[in-house]
């Protein structure tokens, strides 16, 4: 049961990173850090309320 957990964030982190080019991410970091920071704490929010 713990493995079939797994799959749903794994699943989520795809579709998020699918969802950005390299190119925003890229200007994400140079531009403004603080939405980079922003940023993650979403995805990982999103990651840790999946589990």
């Amino acid at each position: 049961m713990k493995n079939y957990k797994l799959v749903f964030p794994l699943i989520s982190v795809t579709i998020r990173l699918g969802e950005m080019t390299a190119e925003q991410i890229t200007c994400i970091f140079y531009r403004s850090p603080d939405m980079a920071e922003m940023m993650y704490l979403d995805f990982f929010a999103s990651i840790i309320s999946l589990i």
